[in-house]
């Protein structure tokens, strides 16, 4: 478990910059963040700042981002929680609902070259919750990985967890579409509060009623396995098939393969 203790907040001040990322909004967002009464960073001190969005060259600027670094305390060694699932039978878990907004996510820009839409909303409340629930279970020893939705959506997310040591493979059914209505919006959608856990199949009874109980949503969508293939069924219908070591190579290739291009 990780429990913070400060936090870095990183804007510019370029004024097209500051529009580009509603500067204002961002600033009171952090300080709600860090002063909200059921944050688990509850009074978190913001010790520091600094920037460096200005990197520009013949063909731009970067994208104006504002980034937020936190330091934390892992009381236990034994707690350590990683991303990465390294055997298979576990139980894929995911917390916090299913996703659907869209905008501002990375399958817009890669697929459509655009960087538009709202950004998806964070429920200060909703994600207090989630948290505190996950720093509870990992507490209790039933969490054994946790990979966030933020970047890339739910089956970024789901890959990403294959990649260990050892890649394994995994099935995975969703039994509906969610909130959006599409198989893009529950694939990529990039919203905000939500997690997938790997446990073991004997904890999950007690983490799906530990959610019921916090509040937060909670739902099975398949388990890890040894077969080295990510198989998805959205909705009764095949999506997915695919190799993981094929899909890692792809994923540790992007950059050099991007740099080589350029």
């Amino acid at each position: 478990m990780v429990f913070p203790h400060r936090i870095v907040s990183l804007c510019p001040s370029i004024t097209e910059t500051l529009f580009a990322l509603g500067a204002w909004p961002q600033v009171v967002g952090r300080t709600k963040f860090c002063v909200h009464p059921e944050s688990v960073v509850d009074h978190v001190p913001v010790v520091g700042g600094n920037v460096s969005l200005y990197n520009e060259h013949g063909d731009g600027a970067i994208d104006p981002t504002p980034v937020v670094s936190m330091v934390g305390l892992i009381e236990k060694a034994e707690m350590v929680t990683r991303s990465s699932i390294e055997r298979g039978g576990l139980d894929l878990v995911l917390l916090g609902g299913l996703p659907h907004e869209m905008g501002g996510s990375y399958f817009l820009q890669t697929q459509y070259g655009k960087k538009e839409g709202l950004v998806p909303e964070v429920d200060l409340e909703a994600e207090a919750r989630l948290q505190d629930l996950i720093l509870s279970e990992i507490g209790g020893g039933r969490v054994e990985s946790a990979h966030d939705l933020a970047e890339g959506g739910l089956l970024v997310a789901l890959v990403e967890m294959l990649f260990g040591e050892a890649p394994c493979g995994a099935r995975v059914t969703v039994d509906q579409l969610g909130p959006s209505g599409r198989l893009d919006g529950l694939l990529f959608g990039e919203s905000q509060g939500r997690v997938v856990v790997a446990v073991e199949p004997n904890s999950t009874s007690a983490l799906l009623d530990n959610a019921s109980k916090a509040g937060v949503p909670a739902q099975t969508l398949g388990q890890s396995d040894d077969s080295g293939e990510l198989l998805l069924q959205v909705e009764g219908k095949a999506v997915l098939s695919a190799d993981v070591s094929s899909l890692q190579k792809l994923w540790e290739d992007a950059i050099p393969a991007r740099m080589s291009s350029s």
